[in-house]
């Protein structure tokens, strides 16, 4: 049975972080998002893209199912015990002393059965419809009623009832402690030092909010008085042996696999929240391998982030059946590049299955991601820059296919303008042979008219004050609205001079 809310049928994981990431920011994405530890190994997931359509749209009913406030209450609190019961394991194995660290293996195999029976009884009781999510209700009930997880439920209680009967009695005289079986005392003795600190009770000192350090481990005195306590009650810690030694393995992959997909969205959906809750949109977006793209309202995220959602400029974008090439030019520093790397980032995301900051989103999917960014050029490397860039996109050219995405920023720079029309030229040429999709942000507005593939957007600037707005639009390019708004502005024009001249 498919107990996965990712994959409809296994997928082998990407393991290295792919070269686009840097590019597209997905790695300060990453860093934020998961930190440097990685306890449920989550990274893989990000860089391992969905192959079809078929697979993003499994993942996006999951993640509507996952998003019922039954269902993520519920999981949330899962992923809490689990990693508390990670955390219980982790130092159970870190500790010498046996009994010591049967203890903490036993508090963890129970807090595990907990949160499987809580999660499982939440499931029983909610609507879903996902294929995902309806699975792994039928599994997580078939396994709830198993007979291991019932016999360890089951012995779960007899030990802990054992254990709850171990009383001792301890005399302090000096030095000497001594340690003896005692016995439950009916008189509250909590009551009793009461009492006998009554007058202490107007200080203005909250008892509540003192802390005392507690170490899990034991020093020489706890481990004598421990070490007592087993040989007067050796049926209790006897049977806490014995679960032990029955179930040293008991984490269901499937269990740990919930866990981990779970904790996927949900470091996500923890990522954006502060920038939903500044008012900037999310959307689910619709995805395929053919037509145009159809953004409204976007922006990239990681910027977004950076600046805590406030001052975003959102860009939207279409294009017509057919275009397969943008063609993005304009100003320098006017948000080209942000404006290319955004919709890098919105088809990974959506490749994902993943929400996509946007008011609306229709995406082109890709089974694989490209980028060339400018690189400064390497002195201690025997290329030169022109070299490198040719290299760079060679290799690009001989993995893509009809289902890539290829983003290229500023290539065939260090070039004679002549030189760089034709390389880039043969660049597209032979990406519209291929089929690929390209977003290609290029100072060389004379290949935004390559051919009908191609559409032209360009960075506008302020009409008033022709400052850089930030704003791309689909407009022809003409490589002079930049001059033309500093002639405006500064009363360069012709008859602004004469009529200086003539005063």
């Amino acid at each position: 049975m498919n107990t996965s809310i990712l994959w409809p049928t296994p997928q082998d994981e990407v393991s290295a972080m792919p070269d686009y990431f840097v590019d597209l920011n997905l790695d300060q994405l990453l860093e934020r998002m998961i930190g440097a530890e990685d306890r449920c190994r989550l990274r893989p997931l990000y860089y391992t893209l969905c192959g079809d359509r078929e697979a993003v749209a499994y993942r996006q009913a999951a993640f509507r199912d996952c998003m019922r406030p039954e269902i993520k209450a519920a999981s949330d609190q899962f992923t809490e015990q689990m990693a508390e019961v990670r955390r219980q394991l982790k130092l159970a194995r870190s500790l010498s002393d046996t009994w010591n660290q049967r203890g903490w293996f036993f508090e963890a195999a129970a807090l595990y059965c907990e949160a499987v029976e809580g999660l499982s009884g939440v499931f029983q009781a909610s609507a879903l419809d996902s294929t995902a999510l309806t699975g792994l209700r039928r599994w997580l009930a078939a396994y709830a009623q198993s007979r291991r997880f019932v016999c360890m439920k089951s012995e779960i209680a007899v030990v802990r009832e054992a254990l709850g009967k171990v009383y001792l009695r301890l005399n302090i005289n000096g030095t000497t402690i001594r340690v003896g079986k005692g016995k439950a005392e009916p008189e509250d003795y909590g009551a009793v030092v009461g009492q006998c600190f009554e007058k202490l009770s107007e200080s203005p000192y909250d008892p509540s909010e003192m802390r005392f350090r507690v170490s899990a481990r034991l020093n020489h005195i706890e481990r004598a008085i421990l070490g007592q306590a087993v040989d007067d009650y050796p049926e209790a810690f006897g049977a806490l042996g014995a679960f032990c030694g029955a179930y040293p393995d008991f984490l269901e992959a499937e269990v740990l696999g919930f866990e981990r997909e779970y904790c996927f969205l949900q470091a996500y959906l923890r990522y954006i929240k502060p920038l939903e809750d500044s008012g900037l949109p999310f959307c689910v977006p619709e995805v395929a391998r053919g037509g145009g793209l159809a953004v409204r309202d976007a922006f990239d995220l990681v910027l977004a982030k950076k600046s805590g959602g406030r001052g975003i400029v959102v860009n939207s974008c279409v294009t017509r059946p057919g275009e397969r090439i943008l063609v993005v030019s304009g100003p320098n520093q006017g948000g080209k590049t942000t404006f290319a790397r955004m919709l890098g980032q919105l088809c990974c995301l959506a490749a994902l299955g993943l929400p996509v900051p946007g008011a609306s989103a229709a995406l082109f999917l890709p089974s694989r991601i490209f980028t060339h960014f400018e690189r400064g050029e390497d002195s201690r490397g025997q290329n030169g820059k022109l070299q490198d860039d040719l290299l760079r996109v060679h290799a690009i050219l001989a993995q893509a296919d009809a289902h890539s995405l290829v983003l290229l920023n500023e290539i065939f720079t260090s070039t004679a303008l002549k030189d760089g029309l034709a390389l880039g030229r043969k660049v597209f040429a032979r990406l519209q042979a291929l089929g690929a999709y390209c977003v290609c942000v290029t100072f060389m507005t004379e290949l935004s008219k390559y051919s009908k593939t191609t559409a032209s957007f360009v960075s506008t600037l302020d009409a008033g004050t022709a400052e850089r707005s930030f704003k791309i639009l689909r407009r022809p390019a003409d490589g002079q609205s930049y001059a033309q708004a500093l002639v405006r502005k500064y009363c360069l024009r012709e008859a602004d001079i004469k009529r200086r001249v003539s005063s």
